[in-house]
């Protein structure tokens, strides 16, 4: 084996949206992925339902490191509210995570490649 090659690791899902945003300021990019409640309705308004976040090329020790964080409504229930108080409050959350990334950070929606010869390139580009 080369030692030259960068090794590659699996995401590291954190837990805490503070986290994630210390690790969004050393990363060479930050990708997210919505996904939406489904309704019958054309008329509904679509509601978030869950926000996945990529810090993506975080160097820690010479290695390209993946830090994931999931936000679900889910993260929100409560029996004190209404569903509907509960997915609009998760929305309006969710909406105001990505304002501030969009703000702070290279933030991009989609997903990147995952195979290793991907993650050589973005070890290559960073350095």
């Amino acid at each position: 084996m080369n030692t030259k090659e960068p090794r590659v690791m699996a995401p590291v899902l954190l837990e805490c949206y503070e986290d994630f945003k210390e690790f969004a300021n050393k990363a060479a990019v930050v990708t997210y992925r919505t996904e939406y409640f489904d309704s019958p309705f054309l008329d509904d308004s679509k509601r978030l339902r869950r926000l996945i976040l990529h810090a993506v090329g975080v160097e820690m020790d010479g290695l390209p490191v993946t830090f994931k964080y999931v936000f679900e409504y889910g993260d929100l229930m409560s029996g004190s509210t209404g569903w509907d108080e509960q997915t609009s409050e998760a929305d309006r959350r969710m909406r105001s995570m990505l304002e501030h990334l969009q703000a702070e950070y290279n933030l991009i929606k989609g997903t990147v490649e995952t195979p290793q010869h991907s993650w050589k390139r973005l070890a290559v580009a960073k350095s």
